[in-house]
């Protein structure tokens, strides 16, 4: 059954994960190629191997959050349809120990990183710029 479903869900992921003007006939030829990417990926994804996947995965809560001491940064795209943007506000809310850099980037989705990978970059950069990495002892 999940074989037969792949490609609705695979388009149903592609619609969430990738914005619309990434996803635009009149896309630029490199965001047309992440679409491409993503397509391929999308497709030779055995669909038992992505059950397993989220059967063991184990997000952490706001308790597991609360001890980070790093400096953290958080990336997060205006568009994504995976996970809504307010969530990465919340997580903001829940690293109580840490100084949290959030940036939302613009005309961007879930794949952030293949859909604006200068400006993740720059985000990267410029945090790693701002030293120290650990936070001052409580």
């Amino acid at each position: 059954i999940l074989e037969r479903l792949q490609p609705t869900l695979s388009a149903s992921f592609e619609g969430l994960a990738l914005h619309a003007d990434t996803r635009s006939q009149d896309a630029p030829p490199e965001l047309r190629r992440v679409v491409l990417l993503s397509r391929a990926i999308s497709g030779s994804n055995e669909m038992h191997m992505c059950q397993a996947y989220y059967r063991q995965l184990e997000f952490p809560d706001s308790r597991h959050l609360e001890l980070l001491r790093t400096r953290t940064l958080v990336l997060h795209g205006e568009g994504d349809g995976l996970v809504e943007p307010a969530a990465s506000e919340r997580l903001l809310n829940c690293i109580t120990g840490a100084t949290v850099h959030r940036v939302v980037l613009p005309k961007c989705s879930h794949q952030l990183m293949q859909e604006k990978p200068d400006e993740v970059n720059a985000a990267i950069a410029g945090f790693l710029e701002r030293a120290p990495l650990a936070e001052p002892a409580l």
